[in-house]
């Protein structure tokens, strides 16, 4: 803007999807893909703001990343996202993910890859052995994620093109 404020930003991750990469048609190595792990965009960013951010990544892939073959990321309709961006800027719906939950540690929100990080795992009967009371899991059924996906690959897009999934997360 131009009071130099951030407007908004995304983060990027390497790919840890192991439950989505042996679902897929195709046989992709681990670095063939990278992950929009955040995207968040202050009340005072533009409208558009994010189909421009995603505009600009794309030219950052290309430039910097020519090996990777694809971008990945999740939309939560829980939230009340329906990934209107990633539409926009061409991104394919590549399937939804169902069994999601929220987890918190001490009552506070983690999210199951900080899960992974810190205790190797995200399964809830594993956690509670480990944790005990201080990991807690919502109890409502929550609509699956959404997963979106852009390729930079024309083999690997040929592949995943039309297959929408459904990924089960243990």
């Amino acid at each position: 803007t131009q009071d130099n404020r951030l407007v908004t930003l995304v983060t990027l991750s390497p790919f840890d999807l192991n439950h989505v990469s042996t679902n897929l048609p195709i046989k992709i190595d681990p670095t063939d893909i990278m992950v929009i792990s955040r995207v968040y965009s202050f009340d005072w960013a533009p409208t558009n703001t994010i189909s421009y951010l995603l505009g600009q990544i794309d030219k950052l892939i290309v430039k910097d990343f020519p090996l990777v073959k694809a971008l990945t990321t999740y939309v939560n309709p829980n939230l009340g996202f329906n990934g209107s961006s990633y539409k926009a800027s061409n991104w394919t719906y590549l399937g939804s993910e169902t069994n999601t939950k929220y987890r918190y540690l001490d009552a506070m929100y983690i999210t199951d890859r900080e899960l992974d990080r810190r205790f190797g795992c995200h399964n809830s009967d594993s956690l509670f052995e480990i944790l005990g009371n201080r990991i807690e899991s919502t109890h409502v059924e929550l609509s699956p994620l959404l997963l979106f996906a852009r390729y930079y690959n024309k083999e690997f897009e040929k592949a995943c093109k039309n297959c929408e999934l459904i990924f089960w997360k243990p």
